[in-house]
């Protein structure tokens, strides 16, 4: 095991590739590429979704997601988060003799200084029963996870020890409204370019948190970041011949409790291709008000607000990233319109960024909104901007 923030520049692009996160539309459909599990009455979410399990002689690979972050931040710094994801594999080129088994964590402490490791493990083994999976990353820590209810992350090594636990308030969710498929395929295109048949059939999410509670109690190299906030947990895979950067242009992701509403969503379109494939998911107090996903085309009209069922992301403003020297939008306007035609707007607002090399931006700040015509609520969002086809973004 190694504990570095980043090992080599391609290990900075894998560390960064924390994204995956989807989305349903109106299927419901069992897909016969896996068995149903937990029975007829739940879903392993967590499970082994690339089995066997990634090997050094592969490009596959699947993560395990989690954010957590304080309800606010001190003295106008960002508020307190942190980032963990469990990995089997590579999503970027890597030289082959680094460790195919490894965690990432990363976030920043209550005065702004921000943290990040790579923790090399030994093993990792993922086991289920029922719907209740456990992922053990021998020598750096492990996670439970009871779908809808709760998701559990110790860590014992010489640098983060500790846990977290978030306590989920929403139900969990496949892409694209079926029940038992993790895949985006249900939307895509009629013909598909290569990269595009890996963004539509061939990379999977499934998210077990969409929103939840957080408790977080870690040391970092001793250092204690302690806090009580809010959390999402997914799980992504890639099930193909290429690395994920190979076929992925850019992916635009959030998510944040806002008031009584929780949302997450996502943006993103293959190397060269013309179409853009988006989420969304809104809920308020726990019931899902809209879950799909679609794809438009990638010329549309920038800032027009989605048709029915449908939702939007558009960025505004533009910084310059003071790491990486790249431009990059202050924020994101993030737009759903329900089935019946109602309309909800946040407004994103970055506060501090996490990560920032040139072609990763992981963001954190305040988000308000809810209902258009309605007192606008806030809350804190954590959002990013992967972008492996090195898009300008020249507004």
């Amino acid at each position: 095991m190694v504990g570095l923030a980043f090992v080599l520049g391609a290990a900075v692009a894998f560390a960064c590739a924390d994204f995956a996160h989807a989305l349903p539309s109106p299927l419901l459909q069992h897909d016969a590429r896996f068995p149903r599990p937990g029975g007829q009455s739940g879903i392993a979410y967590d499970r082994q979704w690339v089995n066997p399990k990634p090997t050094p002689a592969d490009t596959k690979a699947d993560w395990w997601w989690m954010n957590a972050q304080a309800n606010s931040g001190v003295n106008g710094k960002a508020p307190a988060n942190v980032q963990v994801v469990f990995y089997q594999g590579y999503v970027f080129p890597v030289p082959t003799d680094l460790p195919k088994y490894y965690v990432s964590v990363e976030g920043s402490f209550p005065n702004g200084t921000t943290f990040g490791y790579t923790l090399f493990a030994t093993d990792s083994v993922v086991t289920t029963q029922d719907t209740t999976s456990t992922g053990n990353w021998a020598g750096v820590g492990q996670f439970r996870s009871k779908p809808g209810k709760t998701y559990q992350v110790t860590f014992a090594n010489d640098f983060v020890n500790g846990a977290i636990q978030l306590d989920v308030d929403t139900p969990p969710h496949f892409s694209c409204n079926t029940t038992t498929s993790p895949f985006f395929d249900s939307v895509a295109p009629s013909s598909l370019t290569a990269e595009e048949e890996v963004l539509f059939k061939r990379i999977g999410w499934a998210v077990s948190a969409p929103n939840a509670k957080a408790k977080v109690s870690l040391t970092i190299e001793g250092a204690p970041l302690v806090f009580i906030g809010t959390g999402y947990h997914d799980q992504n895979f890639v099930d193909s011949s290429t690395y994920f950067a190979n076929s992925i242009s850019e992916w635009l992701f959030g998510s944040a409790e806002v008031g009584p509403y929780a949302f997450s969503y996502l943006a993103t379109r293959a190397h060269n291709s013309q179409w853009t494939f988006t989420t969304g998911f809104l809920s308020k107090n726990g019931v899902i008000l809209q879950n799909q996903c679609s794809t438009v085309a990638t010329s549309s009209i920038p800032g027009s607000q989605p048709g029915p069922n449908r939702s939007k992301v558009t960025p505004w403003g533009v910084k310059v990233s003071p790491g990486s020297g790249v431009n990059v939008p202050k924020g994101y306007v993030v737009d759903y319109t329900l089935s019946d035609g109602k309309t909800y707007r946040f407004n994103l607002t970055e506060t501090a960024e996490i990560l920032d090399i040139p072609i990763y931006h992981r963001s954190i700040g305040p988000v308000s909104g809810g209902k258009v015509g309605e007192p606008a609520q806030n809350g804190v969002v954590l959002f990013e901007w992967l972008n492996p086809g090195v898009n300008v973004y020249d507004p």
